[in-house]
This record gives structure tokens, C-alpha cells and sequence, in this order.
């Protein structure tokens, strides 16, 4: 399929090639080695057959002494099979699992995940910082290019490290994302990824997306907040990771405001009341339009920024009632505050979660995928949990579930 792409091509050359070769070439070439001799004594062939016969007769009887002996102790057969086999086995099961090598395609990507809340200008002064890092202390750059943010949200960058061709340098590619890898530690305002492009990859996200993703769904978050850090810290400790990180994070911080409608029915006040106070002195609520030298502008209703900064600033609000009388805010709306999501991921209709890895070094896809199933079956519930793999993990899954298959039809 896809994958294979540059492989159909070349069996489809070879196949044309044969083809002419079969048709064009060889019936002349059987014709000239088979002329009759012009010897009267001859076979009625040319020189080269009466030459190489002799050679392919005595191979021809050799190999005939040879099946007839075996015939003797036919038996053998099923224990060579078997030998053959078992050594196919342990050779095959020694071999590092991987989709494909990694090619030195000159170019390596450092993306960076900074805490939640984390303003665009805090981030994009942690993305400058790792890329004047990596533009001193990799002389093999071409270019290197920052960008924030990387995603959906202002806590993430990305920096492109642009290398010369092979040729002109002394490092490669896979020993430069190792050395950035064991550096880039030092920076503790963000989680930093050593990415390099995957060389067999479906989707543009999978070329640049680290090599082992493992996703955790459930119908209830609930459940997926619970396992989700039992699964990490077990990922984390597993030698064969060296960074471990899960797209959701609970850990972005709201106020949850509780209306007590008892009371507020009461104080002659109703829901609505409430709310548009709320709304209006913090939901930054579009009010109207003014034109001005022929432009038109909005009209936002919400009180100061320094008396919207802190979420006990709610109780400084007050609403009036039908008497006419002021209610403070405070008397009416609880506040709790808790951590929830950014965002909430699905997969498959699932609520889910990925967990990313980048491999230690001398570790293969196969080895993170057959980690992160171990980990899944001491840590989660078969029951209650589903799993799955995605990017390169899954272009390597399903490759490999064919091989088998490829192998016995060979």
C-alpha cells in the first residue's frame, strides 16, 4: 500500500524490465547458442552446448545420487523443517522490531510543552532560548526556526533545526537529536521532545511526531483521571523511555460558581439577575456598536483588569434587587476551585488520552510498543479500559501484523 510505495515501483520496473528481456533478447540469444555445429561428428549443436553439457549431465546425475539417498531416510526431513523453523524463530525474535531505519534527512524538531496558563510571552522566551542554545552548540545547522505557539494553545512551541547534507559534517543526524536530547535537559521551564522525521509515515502529523503513542480510552473522564498517572509514572520508570508526556493534563485551574436559588428567590433577586452580573463584569459581553471616523467598534462591558485577576475578586459585585436594595454577589454564588482540561480528546468516540514516548537510545519502536502493552496490562483494567496505538506506533503495528503473512507466502 502506501507504505510500500517506493517498493511497488521498483518490483513493477524489474517486472517490465523481464518482460523485454524475455521477449526480445532471450529467443535470439537461444537461437545463436544453439546453432548446429559444422562438424559431422557433432551433437547437432553449436560449440557452447557441446563445451558446458558435460558440466550440467554430471551435475544432473549428482543431484539424482543425491535425492535418491535421501529417499532412503525421508524422515529426516521433518527434523530438518523443524530445525529450519526454530532457527528462523530465535534469529527473528533477536532482530530489533522497526518500521524502518531512520534516514538522515538533514533536519531534527524540538517540540516544547510549557505548564498550563503559561503566557504566550513566557513561552516564546523559553522557544528563543532553546533555539539560541541549539544554534551555538550545533555547528552542523543550516537554519534554525522557532515558532510559537506549536498547537491550539499558547503553552506550546516548536523549534526546526535545519542541518547541511551528510557530506558536510561529521555528526549525523541520529547522533545530533541524541546529544540535544541529553542537553536539553538543563531547560526546566518546559517538557522538550527530540524529534526526528520518521522515514515511512502516513499523514503529515506522523512524520514529526514522536515514535511511540499509545492512547487510553474510556467513556468516563473520571476513570481516565484516575489511571492516567498511575500509567505515567510507570512509563516514566521504564528503561525504555527516556521522555514520557499525555496530551491531557489536568491541571488547567477554574472556578466552578454555584448559584443557591433558595436564597436568591428570597432576597427578591433571580437567576438571570445573577448571571448577567457575572457576566457582564467578567465575560467581557459585547454590548453595541459606535462608529467612529467611519469605523466601526465594539462596545465590551467588563470592570477593570485589576479588579478581575483573582477569582475573589466576585465578591466585590453587587445586584439590586426588585426592592431596589444591593446584594453582594457573595451571598448567593458559591465558588469552588478545581483543575479540569484544556481540552477533552476522543478517539475512536472514546474520551481518551495519548501518551507520547521517545525512545532510549538503542530502542526500537517495537520495544516501546511491546513496553507501553506491559505497562497497560499491570496498570489498567482490561474491563473497563480500551487501547489503542496512533502515528508511527500504528503504521509500525500494522506493517508488522503482515509480515508474518508476507513470510509464509514467500
Amino acid at each position: 500500500g502506501r507504505l510500500f510505495r517506493e517498493f511497488g515501483v521498483v518490483v513493477a520496473g524489474a517486472v517490465l524490465i523481464s518482460a523485454f528481456v524475455s521477449l526480445t533478447i532471450t529467443p535470439v540469444l537461444n537461437v545463436v547458442l544453439h546453432r548446429e555445429s559444422t562438424h559431422t561428428e557433432g551433437s547437432g549443436h553449436g560449440k557452447f552446448y557441446d563445451m558446458t553439457e558435460p558440466f550440467f549431465q554430471g551435475m544432473e546425475s549428482w543431484y539424482g545420487r543425491m535425492v535418491g539417498g535421501f529417499l532412503k531416510v525421508r524422515g529426516l526431513a521433518w527434523l530438518v523443517v523443524a530445525a529450519c523453523a526454530g532457527l528462523i524463530y530465535f534469529i527473528g525474535k533477536g532482530i530489533p522490531n522497526e518500521l524502518a531505519p531512520l534516514e538522515d534527512r538533514s533536519s531534527v524538531r524540538l517540540v516544547l510543552t510549557g505548564p498550563e496558563g503559561m503566557s504566550f510571552e513566557s513561552m516564546e522566551k523559553v522557544s528563543a532560548q532553546v533555539a539560541a542554545f541549539v544554534s551555538d552548540s550545533v555547528p552542523e545547522n543550516d537554519f534554525v526556526f522557532a515558532r510559537t505557539p506549536a498547537g491550539g494553545s499558547a503553552n506550546t512551541a516548536q523549534v526546526r533545526v535545519g542541518l547541511v547534507p551528510p557530506d558536510q559534517r561529521k555528526r549525523t543526524q541520529d547522533q545530533i537529536a541524541k546529544y540535544l536530547t541529553r542537553s536539553t535537559k538543563r531547560f526546566n521551564d518546559a517538557r522538550i521532545f527530540v524529534v526526528q522525521e520518521q522515514t515511512i509515515a502516513v499523514g503529515s502529523g506522523a512524520k514529526s511526531s514522536v515514535p511511540v503513542q499509545f492512547v487510553l480510552q474510556n467513556t468516563d473522564l473520571e476513570k481516565i483521571k484516575e489511571a492516567l498517572p498511575k500509567f505515567l509514572a510507570a512509563a516514566r520508570q521504564d528503561p525504555t523511555f527516556q521522555n514520557v508526556d499525555a496530551n491531557l493534563k489536568f491541571n488547567k485551574p477554574e472556578v466552578q460558581l454555584t448559584f443557591d436559588r433558595l436564597k436568591i428567590r428570597d432576597l427578591g433577586l433571580t437567576t438571570q439577575d445573577v448571571a448577567a452580573a457575572v457576566q457582564g463584569a467578567f465575560g467581557g459581553r459585547r454590548m453595541a456598536y459606535f462608529l467612529r471616523d467611519g469605523r466601526q467598534y465594539q462596545v465590551i462591558g467588563q470592570v477593570d483588569r485589576g479588579a478581575r485577576s483573582a477569582p475573589n475578586d466576585i465578591s466585590r459585585l453587587y445586584v439590586t434587587n426588585s426592592r431596589g436594595e444591593s446584594i453582594p454577589l457573595s451571598a448567593v454564588v458559591h465558588q469552588t476551585e478545581n483543575s479540569n482540561p484544556a481540552t477533552l480528546y476522543h478517539f475512536n468516540r472514546f474520551k481518551a488520552a495519548t501518551i507520547s514516548a521517545q525512545l532510549a537510545e538503542g530502542k526500537t519502536v517495537g520495544d516501546g510498543v511491546r513496553a507501553m502493552q506491559a505497562i497497560a496490562d499491570k496498570v489498567l483494567d482490561p474491563d473497563v479500559f480500551q487501547t489503542a496505538l496512533t502515528g508511527s506506533s500504528r503504521d509500525f503495528a500494522e506493517s508488522a501484523g503482515n509480515t508474518t503473512f508476507a513470510f509464509l507466502l514467500a
